[in-house]
């Protein structure tokens, strides 16, 4: 009996340690990482403007949302306090302006880059 309750603790503690990775699951549509993220603070799509972290994000009228469900969000899917990806690499309008937007789940966390890809990255900008 006390192996039996041994063995159940341990698969118990091993799936614990495994929700982080389960919640930061995303769909197949979206990109491995993001440029940047951030919280939505203010919405203003008259002006073309998301403040994301304080800072404004300028974004294109034909702006396309994505989220965990779909890739056809309509621009009210957007709201202050969600966590949203933009800006990946290759993705930027010609204008300087956002043109794609990934809702992120609230617990998502960037995966963690090594230092070989950072210094690679560095060197061609030297």
């Amino acid at each position: 009996m006390k192996s039996k309750l041994h063995i159940l603790i341990l698969l118990a503690g091993a799936l614990f340690l495994c929700f982080p990775a389960f919640a930061a699951s995303l769909p197949d549509y979206y990109p491995e990482r993001f440029d940047r993220w951030g919280v939505i603070d203010q919405i203003n799509l008259d002006k073309q403007i998301i403040v994301v972290n304080d800072v404004n994000v300028r974004v294109t009228r034909d702006l396309r949302i994505y989220t965990v469900n779909t890739r056809f969000a309509t621009l009210q899917s957007l709201k202050p306090g969600m966590k949203i990806g933009f800006g990946t690499t290759g993705s930027r309008s010609l204008s300087g302006a956002v043109s794609e937007v990934w809702i992120l789940p609230a617990d998502y966390t960037p995966p963690q880059v090594s230092n070989s890809v950072a210094n690679e990255r560095r060197k061609g900008r030297e």
